[in-house]
């Protein structure tokens, strides 16, 4: 053992042994990790030095040991030096000890996550007899015994190790002791703290839900809810249709149309846990198409018909829609079903003189069907006719013995 930390040491002169300066100090006693039993023990004073002492008593600490006491007083019948006129005199401050010679001294570690296994180390001064063995108890969680017996396993003569149970709850009253089979005692208990790895109290099941009107989305919100010793923090991460990731559940966020598959993570130091489900955002909004409204137009020149382009007519929530025209009356035309993409005009058509209705129709990507709508064109002819290959005036006479002629191939063109 090691004497330090003396402080406040004041020197009591070797002519004046009846001064009432006394040497006020503190005694650590370093014993390099051997612990000692309970009971009387005694700190020796150095021989050397001239340090007057009298009926007092310092504090002692001992490092290592699990209860230590104040140092008890040694009675002298006079003052007296250390060392005096070659003579020695060796004083013994006693101390005691309150504790147990059976007990547990420390955990590795003493926060223990349930399920996992901790060695405890332990000493024992009590002779035992043949064939006692030694049994870990775990408390209940206010730290009462008796409690729940541990499969123990022996690592040495001073060291026991056992698994936690997984199901123990989490708590910071655990104690933990020795019971020994012979002679049958329990020995002293050492405080623990039990955690527990995270688990979900509450994991969604699949979600559906409707895109927002007008939206190619949905806001979705649910609940996931998980439990630990410590709390443990939540992570979420989307793939599919959406992706993205942060801290929390997730919850509240928005969400593509089409298929989201959600984890959301729950970790603390004892470990991960996971909760999958998914969003499916489904698109129920039909196409819209819009009418342009009759149209009159006039034939082209030298023609008896007129061009038109119908400009694309649909509009949807989601991308993806297409649309397609067919006709009646006047003119017969059709784009042979929906095939033309959102976004594009028909092209240039060709209506012939007269009036001929048109019906738009449309659908989207998940064949939601528009309503269709009509609208007319019709062609006018505006153009006057023309005469052309009129002939000059002509002078025909009667052929020699009749009274007639013929004039052929001479009447105008009145096109």
């Amino acid at each position: 053992m090691t004497l330090t930390d003396f402080t406040n040491c004041y020197r009591v002169g070797e002519g004046d042994n009846l001064g009432r300066t006394r040497p006020v100090m503190r005694i650590r006693l370093n014993l390099g990790g051997v612990v000692i039993p309970a009971g009387t023990h005694w700190v020796e004073w150095g021989l050397a030095g001239t340090l007057g002492s009298g009926p007092w008593g310092p504090p002692v600490t001992i490092l290592g040991t699990p209860t230590t006491g104040d140092a008890k007083q040694f009675n002298v019948t006079n003052y007296v030096s250390l060392a005096q006129g070659g003579t020695t005199f060796t004083i013994g401050i006693p101390f005691k000890v309150f504790g147990s010679s059976f007990a547990v001294t420390s955990t590795a570690p003493n926060t223990i996550c349930a399920g996992n296994n901790v060695t405890f180390n332990f000493h024992d001064l009590i002779t035992r007899n043949s064939g006692n063995t030694y049994t870990l108890e775990l408390s209940d969680a206010s730290g009462n015994f008796p409690g729940t017996l541990l499969t123990t396993n022996s690592i040495s003569a001073t060291q026991l190790s056992a698994t936690i149970p997984s199901n123990t709850a989490g708590g910071v009253n655990y104690n933990i002791r020795v019971i020994a089979s012979n002679p049958a005692t329990n020995s002293d208990s050492l405080s623990l703290t039990v955690n527990n790895s995270p688990s979900f109290t509450t994991c969604p099941s699949n979600q559906i839900v409707n895109t927002a009107s007008g939206q190619c989305s949905a806001l979705v919100s649910y609940t996931a809810a998980a439990t630990g010793t410590p709390n443990p923090d939540l992570t979420y991460a989307f793939t599919g249709a959406t992706v993205a990731s942060g801290s929390g559940t997730g919850s509240g966020s928005t969400f593509n149309k089409g298929v989201t598959n959600v984890v959301v993570t729950a970790t603390n130091t004892c470990g991960s846990t996971t909760c999958s489900f998914t969003v499916t955002v489904t698109d129920n909004q039909a196409p819209t198409l819009a009418s342009p409204g009759a149209q009159n137009l006039n034939v082209i020149a030298n023609t008896c018909a007129a061009n038109y382009t119908i400009a694309d007519p649909i509009s949807d929530n989601c991308t993806g829609s297409t649309w397609g025209y067919s006709t009646t009356g006047a003119t017969t035309l059709s784009s042979s079903g929906n095939t033309i993409a959102d976004g594009t005009g028909s092209g240039v058509l060709s209506f012939n003189v007269g009036a001929t209705v048109v019906t738009l129709t449309g659908t989207d990507a998940v064949s939601n069907v528009a309503t269709s709508t009509t609208f007319t064109v019709t062609v006018v002819d505006d153009q006057v006719p023309t005469i052309t290959g009129c002939p000059v005036n002509q002078s025909l006479y009667a052929a020699t013995g009749t009274l007639r002629t013929r004039l052929y191939d001479s009447i105008p063109d009145f096109g």
